[in-house]
């Protein structure tokens, strides 16, 4: 039998894959919406963290999980229960999946079995947010660029 755990668990990832899809969605559309290029980068979703944390931190939200969004070293992700998620991670390395739902240990080894120790930096938190709005206002404080910063219309692509 399944533990309670195992099965929060795996909703977490389910959850991550969904954000995952939807933050895909998104960064199609805007390379129609703009063919010029920008900072953000569709096909490995550079640029896109901070978006998808805040479209992960509302869906963790809605299933009522605890979380908060992280920063460091220039990136945004969410931590759950002492597990770094991340859906933007493709931009570090094929190696880690669509979606990363993994304790901090856990990652530290994978980035080490692919030579790449030093990516693991990107994880080392340095701010936390309990909320998307406390992100979003870090995010002007610290002039995030236009097209990287959190903007209510990107939740209507979870629906």
């Amino acid at each position: 039998m399944e533990s309670r755990y195992n099965k929060l668990k795996r909703k977490v990832r389910r959850i991550a894959y969904k954000v995952r899809v939807a933050v895909e969605w998104m960064a199609k559309d805007e390379d129609y919406d703009r063919p010029e290029h920008d900072m953000n980068e569709s096909d490995t979703l550079s640029g896109y963290c901070g978006r998808a944390s805040a479209m992960l931190s509302y869906e963790l939200n809605r299933a009522r999980l605890k979380h908060r969004i992280a920063y460091g070293c220039g990136h945004m992700y969410v931590i759950w229960d002492e597990h770094i998620i991340d859906v933007t991670a493709t931009q570090f390395g094929d190696y880690f999946g669509k979606t990363i739902v993994r304790r901090p240990e856990s990652l530290k080894k994978l980035c080490e079995r692919n030579d790449d120790a030093s990516e693991f930096g990107t994880w080392e938190t340095s701010k936390l947010f309990d909320t998307i709005h406390q992100a979003r206002e870090w995010q002007i404080d610290n002039d995030w660029p236009d097209e990287q910063m959190i903007e209510e219309v990107d939740f209507e692509y979870l629906r």
